[in-house]
């Protein structure tokens, strides 16, 4: 999940601070903090292994949305110079997000009851198989 939202910060910042962004450009970075937002939500969630469970597929579910934001950023055209303003509260409303992603994952990864294996393995998928490397959290 960390990799997955490293990735979507490099694209939002590289697309507005290099070359700029069109209309549609700004509307995946907007749709992408979105998701990442959605993801600490689901997080929150989490309280119990019931819950954990139920996260599992709803973040399995997020992570392929968020990938194909991701494809769909990186295959289009930078052509425009970027508005410098709207750059940095974009990157900045991410890295809130994804300031609440990493504070969950910190609260689930300290309770073994939290983390189930379905939770990590949904995770993992997010974070591209940055988890899968010894089934531990990547931190």
């Amino acid at each position: 999940m960390f990799r997955t939202a490293s990735i979507a910060i490099v694209a939002v910042v590289i697309c507005f601070a290099q070359s700029g962004c069109k209309r549609d450009q700004e509307a995946v970075a907007k749709d992408m903090t979105s998701k990442m937002k959605d993801a600490a939500s689901i997080l929150k969630s989490v309280q119990d292994e019931a819950s954990s469970k139920a996260a599992a597929s709803k973040l399995q579910a997020l992570g392929e949305e968020m990938k194909a934001l991701q494809k769909e950023m990186a295959a289009m055209p930078q052509d425009k110079k970027p508005d410098d303003a709207k750059a940095k509260a974009m990157a900045d409303d991410m890295m809130k997000a994804v300031g609440e992603m990493t504070s969950e994952l910190m609260r689930i990864a300290t309770n073994p009851k939290l983390m189930t294996p379905e939770l990590q393995k949904a995770m993992g998928e997010m974070d591209g198989g940055g988890m899968k490397r010894g089934g531990k959290m990547p931190f």
